[in-house]
């Protein structure tokens, strides 16, 4: 099983090339954060060799191939057409059969960690290409929440698979020089948190758009973690800034920040936060963490990725932004 499926707690960043970077990046976060006392969410990852074994069964892989060669990104209807076709003939394509057992396998190992039949998993993509100093591959393929029962994460593993040939994933590999061949995608399956009676949201380790690396960058929201990430959330998501040197939060009111001098004051939710911020103001990478808390589960349970190349941002550089006046709080 060992080629086919690899849990999470085994992996490092240096298994990137074995099942992506988004799976590795998980293997690190549960490594460097068990032990702080941060709990993520079991779960396993199948590897790129058993995506390469897939792909290349029934001549599927050179029909794949062919079809990309004579295509032109630059034609939309032609894209989208070929784009179409190619993610119908992986998602009809059985997987062989000793990945079929490993996966099934897997899946119920983590029902009996559980203790509950038919356990609610993620079925999250990571590619091997994902997370480069010079591109980035972030929310080209397909996350699936809430997959219950082992045929339906068969099938939605096949989907993530077949999102590796979304329209926007072959034209941006075809506009920056990848190969199509060249790159694999592995398929997470994590147990899931009942974030949808809680809260959930991102929070990254510095400043995103400086690269200011002193502070804590965190938006929140009620629910499942996707209405924070496709700006689904029916209101504004709450943001806001934790900076460990200093123990102070800075929260946004309209779009700029403001220090909160008062940190006895902050909510239990904001303080759930802040717990989070200072665990992960450890870390020494640039990450960005899918946080989550249920009403039904005490501890929190951030599942991570890294969704920034620690050389996207020059270290030291840059400086948080500034606050607004009209915010402003004493």
């Amino acid at each position: 099983m060992s080629d086919l499926i690899l849990w999470l707690d085994e992996l490092r960043l240096s298994d990137l090339g074995k099942v992506g970077g988004k799976n590795a990046s998980l293997g690190e976060m549960i490594g460097n954060l068990a032990k702080l006392g941060v709990s993520v969410p079991g779960g396993f990852a199948t590897t790129a060799d058993a995506f390469k074994q897939f792909i290349a069964q029934s001549g599927l892989a050179e029909r794949v191939r062919k079809k990309l060669a004579a295509l032109d990104v630059d034609d939309v209807a032609a894209l989208t057409k070929a784009g179409a076709e190619i993610r119908q003939w992986v998602i009809d394509t059985p997987l062989i059969p000793e990945f079929d057992g490993a996966v099934r396998t897997a899946y119920q190992i983590l029902c009996d960690t559980a203790g509950v039949n038919d356990t609610a998993v993620a079925v999250r993509s990571s590619a091997t290409a994902e997370d480069l100093p010079d591109a980035s591959f972030a929310g080209q393929q397909e996350t699936f929440l809430n997959v219950c029962g082992a045929d339906d994460v068969i099938h939605k593993v096949k989907e993530v698979f077949a999102s590796l040939y979304n329209d926007r994933a072959i034209a941006y590999r075809v506009h920056h020089g990848f190969a199509h061949e060249d790159v694999f995608l592995s398929a997470g399956v994590q147990l899931m948190v009942r974030s949808d009676i809680g809260a959930s949201g991102v929070l990254f380790t510095l400043d995103t758009e400086s690269g200011f690396r002193d502070a804590v960058f965190i938006t929140a929201s009620y629910g499942l973690g996707e209405m924070v990430v496709q700006c689904a959330a029916r209101q504004v998501p709450r943001s806001g800034w934790w900076q460990p040197a200093t123990q102070t939060s800075l929260r946004c009111r309209c779009g700029s920040w403001w220090i909160r001098r008062s940190p006895a004051r902050l909510s239990r939710a904001t303080t759930r936060w802040m717990a989070h911020a200072r665990l992960t103001s450890r870390l020494t990478d640039c990450w960005s963490i899918k946080n989550a808390w249920s009403a039904a589960v005490r501890p929190s349970r951030p599942p991570c990725s890294n969704a920034l190349s620690p050389r996207a941002f020059s270290r030291g550089a840059g400086r948080p932004l500034a606050p607004c006046r009209q915010c402003w709080s004493r």
